[in-house]
Formats: structure tokens, C-alpha cells, sequence
């Protein structure tokens, strides 16, 4: 399982497709942990579980990596 870093979330970029736009890109932490880069430059975190047979996607708000304990 692997986790995500403070670096990782923090370097994080849009994908880029085959036509050299940018796509939304989605780092994975393995435990239902998703960190979705939209074609903006914006994280967003989402919490991924499944509900008997159904997947739900629970959105838990922005990574504010550069905000902190003031």
C-alpha cells in the first residue's frame, strides 16, 4: 500500500493527454485515499468506499498544503 508524501501532494500536477491538453490526474494512497489534480492546478481530496455494490465517492475538501498551525 503505498502512501502519499507532503512532497508528492505538494508537486502535484495536471495529467497531460496525447493532445498536450491537461487532463484531471488522480494520485491514489491505496487506502481509499484519492487526491484529484484538476486541469487548473486546484486538489481536491476524495474519500473512495464501496457501499454493498455500489462505489461512492465522499469529497473531503481542498489539500491546503501551504496553510498550517499559524
Amino acid at each position: 500500500m503505498g502512501k502519499l508524501t507532503v512532497l508528492q501532494v505538494r508537486n502535484a500536477k495536471p495529467g497531460v493527454g496525447p493532445d498536450g491538453k491537461r487532463r484531471k490526474r488522480v494520485l491514489v494512497d491505496g487506502t481509499g485515499l484519492l487526491l484529484i489534480v484538476a486541469p487548473t492546478g486546484a486538489r481536491n481530496w476524495v474519500l473512495r468506499i464501496k457501499d454493498g455494490q455500489r462505489r461512492r465517492d465522499i469529497g473531503l475538501g481542498a489539500a491546503d498544503i501551504d496553510g498550517g498551525a499559524e
